[in-house]
């Protein structure tokens, strides 16, 4: 390095160090004014506080795109809660299709931010709005499972047994019922009494209902019908004097009762009778049959309610007098006084 050019360097070398420090200083001056630019996706909130609701979105939009600009110190803090976007639908006053202004409420930190600018990706949402209505609907009992084998739900009730929605006028006419969570009855032999929330998955409904429901479940067995073809008939109360001279004859019968008392039940445990009693002398007659059953059990059908018989007097043998041993003294007649 020559001396010349040492000389040049460091002559006025404060001057220039002064220079040199106070373009430094400019230039970070100049980089802390630029302003910058930063983005968020902003929840877009409805204001209907009259008579119309929304019914729905023609391009359904839950945010819209927020840029905010200023200094980059200052942004650093901004954060999305500082913003707030919203839709007005209460200028309206009549249902239908309309394009609202999207409207952005900045926090009072960010107002007294200095520059600040506030621009939206989206300035209008088309929303379709209609008369908002109120209706109290049934709520029904969603049930998960059965009831063990044997039984089955005789009914269910829900207890308050009716619910307050309201929104708009279509949907709130189309909801019939509201239906609760899952009640479990897996494997009940008796009466259950269970609590559950509502189940309602509808944005634009709204639901005024209690915390929880009570839902009663009644259970009773399940019954059961079991075919005996071919039962033999008893003949009973007939006249000893008789006897019956007809074939025998069956009747099919079907026996209906409780699932399990069905089940375990087989032809000992009841019997088909034809009742004889009237009949006083020889000849065809037609009698009733009945057919007994223990308790808890009926006669579904019986195939014979009546039977033709055909009944004969019985033959009673001629007693042979027995010849005296000679002898022996015959018995002294007994004359009536």
């Amino acid at each position: 390095m020559s001396t010349k050019f040492l000389e040049r360097l460091f002559n006025n070398w404060i001057a220039k160090v002064v220079s040199l420090l106070l373009a430094l200083l400019i230039f970070m001056m100049y980089k802390s004014s630029q302003l910058s630019e930063k983005d968020f996706a902003v929840p877009i909130k409805i204001l209907q506080n009259g008579n119309l609701t929304v019914v729905a979105s023609k391009s359904p939009v839950s945010a819209v795109k927020v840029t905010v600009r200023g200094k980059s110190s200052q942004l650093l803090e901004v954060s999305e809660n500082d913003l707030e976007a919203y839709v007005d639908i209460n200028s309206q006053v009549a249902g239908g299709t309309y394009d609202f202004p999207v409207f952005i409420k900045p926090s009072g930190r960010l107002v007294l931010m200095e520059p600040l600018e506030i621009k939206l990706a989206r300035e209008k949402v088309s929303l379709t709005v209609e008369e908002k209505v109120i209706r109290y609907v049934p709520v029904e009992a969603t049930l998960a499972g059965t009831p063990a084998r044997g039984y089955q739900v005789e009914s269910v009730s829900v207890n308050p047994p009716y619910v307050k929605v309201s929104g708009p006028k279509s949907l709130v006419e189309g909801i019939s019922f509201v239906q609760t969570e899952k009640i479990d009855i897996q494997g009940i032999t008796r009466n259950s009494v269970q609590e559950a929330s509502l189940f309602f998955e509808n944005d634009i409904v709204k639901i005024e209902s209690g915390e929880q429901y009570e839902v009663t479940v009644v259970t009773e067995p399940s019954p059961l019908t079991k075919d005996f073809p071919g039962v033999q008939i008893e003949y009973r109360n007939l006249d000893s004097a008789f006897e019956i001279t007809s074939l025998a004859q069956t009747t099919d019968i079907r026996l209906k009762g409780q699932m399990l008392q069905v089940e375990n039940s087989d032809a000992s445990v009841f019997r088909a009778e034809a009742d004889c009693s009237a009949i006083k002398e020889e000849g065809a007659f037609e009698v009733p049959v009945y057919v007994v059953v223990p308790q808890g059990l009926e006669i579904d059908s019986q195939s014979k309610t009546r039977i033709r018989i055909t009944v004969s007097r019985r033959i009673v043998p001629e007693t042979v007098p027995s010849e005296t041993v000679p002898g022996e003294l015959e018995p002294p007649e007994v004359h009536d006084q």
